[in-house]
């Protein structure tokens, strides 16, 4: 019983170090939300005028406008083995997770 307590004990404390070590970070949220952000605004566009485009919208958009807007609308809840984004922009506000080098966004209002 005591070695499987130690062994498990060993495997969440492995866990947690690989959760830490890939934390996001904030540049890689804003690269996330800025995408995201962008394919969301297109398909909107497609629904709403018929105006659809397929391909990627020039990147200085991305690069010099939503990124920086991005990432002065974010607050992040560095957790250590996770992160929370919130983001408040345009009148919308998201939440999402950053895990595992990875990011779930689970609240759009």
């Amino acid at each position: 019983m005591q070695g499987s307590l130690v062994k498990g004990g060993i495997a969440l404390a492995g866990l947690a170090v690989i959760m830490g070590v890939t934390n996001p970070r904030q540049e890689a949220y804003n690269d996330y939300a800025s995408q995201r952000l962008m394919t969301n605004a297109q398909e909107e566009m497609c629904k709403e005028f018929n105006y659809c485009r397929s391909g990627e919208p020039p990147s200085f958009i991305k690069n010099t406008l939503i990124k920086p807007a991005i990432s002065a609308s974010t607050n992040q809840q560095n957790l250590g083995i996770f992160s929370i984004y919130t983001t408040e922009l345009f009148g919308f506000k998201t939440k999402t997770l950053g895990v595992f080098g990875n990011f779930l966004t689970y609240s759009d209002s």
